[in-house]
């Protein structure tokens, strides 16, 4: 007698993903569930095991930042993904963005949230986190930048001044 798997290891099981928009609010991607975790895998670019390990654990994957359940979610996964502190620090971070050559703030305002100053840069967020508030430029579409989640005097106009304040901060 064949028995089949468990949910959590069966890869022909519907996968519901969701994501955040730049709204702040949580959709379902194609607007319909994944026909098995195996379709899933494909799109997100992740083997079958590392989606059996997340698959309704209320973490986004490191990639793309998709929550994915066997099954639609509820009300009260809603509100623990939309209220998870790490979350919500990381949507109202403001981050101040320079252009090194004259230190001018880009769009003359910082950006709202570290994901829109990361999807400008078109860098990998973990390129960004290793050189927000530091004395390291970001290189990106042929300019390099200064990122920090302050402002900071205008007087700074000089590269060791500059480097005075990213040491002190």
């Amino acid at each position: 007698m064949i028995t089949e798997r468990p949910n959590k290891c069966n890869k022909f099981i519907n996968v519901w993903a969701y994501k955040i928009d730049k709204k702040g609010e949580l959709k379902l991607i194609n607007n319909k569930p994944f026909e098995s975790k195996k379709s899933f895998s494909n799109y997100i670019g992740l083997n079958l095991s590392t989606v059996n390990e997340y698959i309704n654990s209320l973490k986004p994957d490191s990639k793309k930042g998709i929550y994915y359940f066997d099954s639609p979610i509820i009300n009260e996964q809603i509100y623990s993904i939309m209220n998870n502190p790490i979350y919500l620090k990381s949507r109202k971070t403001k981050i101040f963005l320079y252009n090194t050559l004259n230190m001018k703030l880009i769009n003359k305002k910082p950006f709202e949230f570290t994901k829109d100053a990361i999807e400008f840069l078109g860098i990998h967020a973990k390129t960004f986190y290793k050189k927000v508030d530091s004395n390291k430029a970001i290189f990106s579409n042929g300019n390099y930048y200064y990122a920090l989640r302050q402002t900071f005097n205008s007087s700074f106009m000089n590269k060791s001044e500059l480097k005075s304040y990213f040491l002190k901060n």
